[in-house]
């Protein structure tokens, strides 16, 4: 499973057209993240963003991170939390 500073170095390597500026707003964003205590509301997040890639027809990437989201929610037995959500 990737950590969050693989994730940061994956996006680099992934949108390489989208220039330093925004990749360093993805960068900071994922230093949030890694400073975050609130487990919860980390995997809100990221499900949400799962949910938006989803929408703008990303299928791929929304379906990758919302599966990654569901084995961390799993892994922290926060599944019930999600599935309440989704209802």
């Amino acid at each position: 499973m990737l950590g969050l500073g693989e994730l940061a170095d994956m996006l680099d390597n992934r949108f390489p057209a989208l220039g330093p500026v925004p990749r360093g707003a993805l960068r900071a964003a994922v230093r949030l993240f890694e400073e975050e205590d609130d487990v919860g509301n980390t995997l809100g997040c990221l499900l949400a963003g799962a949910l938006a890639l989803l929408l703008l027809g990303r299928d791929d990437d929304g379906t990758t991170l919302a599966a990654a989201v569901r084995r961390e929610a799993d892994r922290v037995a926060m599944i019930a939390l999600l599935d309440a959500g989704a209802e």
